[in-house]
């Protein structure tokens, strides 16, 4: 969950920016190393983000020193810089990651594939799906907003929109000074964006594509609109506060106490129940110690085990292919049958698909699974030599 420490030091360079009002040399240094460290994450949200920071910049120009500005550059070059240098270090180049440098595949056992026509992309097509990664569908963006905007955890949703309506009414009865009115609409600007980013994609890691939980990789995409709605969350209750503040201590006691203990029994109760909760994690994470002491007493050290999804069972203690069904992964076979004992483990094959892997995909390699044991929910399969 890479965007977890990303939120998190975002979040940490605009309290350093706001703890020291924008004029302090040293607090300008630590916020620009901070903002400096969550883009090393998550470099793709370096748009939307520099963008923010440019706004607060030009909106709080009067309060912001020079000073300030000085420090923040050279904290935020220093670690970019360094970034540059881990990156060259790496990959060979500065500008190289791990998403775009390209592998060396040694070219035996590669399987050569049916050539197709593929018109060469423009600047304008490369830019646009640098831009947007999963291109953009507009009923994906409604479902996942709908899904990961409200459905996972409501209640903030609701307190985040009473925020707003209040800000907007306080701001129009002059409550509030109008800066509100530059977080909404960059508030607006950046959700939009990320909806229609993110919220194009479809992503199913989770075996169920129903499943709607917190441990479905696609959240961490949303935690950014979490993080910028937490100011209209804050605002709402804060003007409550102030309401039942004005009618006596205990009934603001009460408010508090109510409040803290909705926020936090709905907190534990999304965290501990359902499949991906705590305790049902647990099982899961003895169900993998178990799995593993069975891979190293089922396999020899030597072995070759091929996983689809397993290979944090099997590696480090096994050599790991992955996944199965791929081209490259059954032309590579007869060299690594020859090399090591081979095993694929996955879900159980009913015997019309075991046939099928053995008869079609195996076909030519003179190589056959056999199925060895059950592990967990899962099957063991052994390489053989047909006879």
């Amino acid at each position: 969950m890479p965007n977890v420490p990303f939120v998190t030091l975002l979040l940490a360079a605009a309290a350093v920016g706001f703890m020291t009002s924008g004029a302090s040399l040293i607090g300008g240094l630590a916020s620009g190393a901070l903002l400096g460290a969550a883009l090393t994450v998550r470099l793709f949200e370096a748009p939307w983000v520099l963008g923010l920071v440019l706004v607060a910049f030009i909106v709080a120009r009067k309060r912001v020193t020079r000073r300030f500005v000085m420090g923040w550059l050279f904290g935020f070059l220093i670690v970019m810089i360094s970034l540059l240098i881990v990156q060259n270090n790496l990959y060979g180049d500065p500008f190289l990651t791990g998403y775009t440098t390209s592998a060396t595949v040694d070219p035996s056992l590669v399987v050569a594939s049916t050539a197709t026509s593929v018109a060469t992309p423009t600047l304008f097509t490369r830019g646009l799906s640098l831009l947007l990664p999963f291109g953009f569908h507009e009923w994906n963006i409604v479902t996942n907003l709908w899904d990961y905007g409200f459905v996972l955890y409501p209640w903030l949703t609701l307190l985040a929109l009473v925020g707003i309506a209040l800000i907007l009414v306080d701001v129009y009865r002059g409550r509030l000074l109008r800066y509100w009115l530059t977080w909404l609409a960059s508030f607006a600007v950046v959700g939009a964006w990320l909806a229609i980013v993110y919220g194009s994609g479809k992503i199913a890691d989770n075996p169920d594509p129903r499943a709607l939980t917190l441990a479905n990789s696609y959240v961490r995409y949303w935690l950014p609109l979490v993080a910028l709605s937490a100011p209209f969350v804050g605002y709402a209750v804060k003007r409550g506060f102030e309401v039942v503040r004005s009618r006596s201590r205990a009934v603001s006691i009460a408010f508090v106490v109510v409040l803290l203990a909705l926020g936090g029994g709905l907190m534990a109760w999304r965290v501990t129940t359902g499949p991906d909760g705590i305790p049902a994690s647990r099982t899961v994470l003895h169900a993998g110690e178990r799995k593993r002491a069975a891979i190293e007493r089922l396999t020899e050290p030597s072995a070759f085990v091929i996983v689809d999804r397993s290979d944090k069972y099997a590696y480090p203690s096994r050599s790991v292919v992955t996944p199965l069904i791929d081209q490259t992964t059954f032309a590579a076979l007869p060299r690594l049958f020859k090399l090591a004992p081979v095993y694929y483990l996955g879900l159980p094959l009913p015997e019309r698909n075991l046939q099928y892997l053995n008869d079609v995909y195996l076909q030519g390699t003179n190589l056959h699974f056999e199925p060895v044991t059950s592990v967990e929910d899962e099957f063991l399969y052994v390489l053989r030599a047909n006879k």
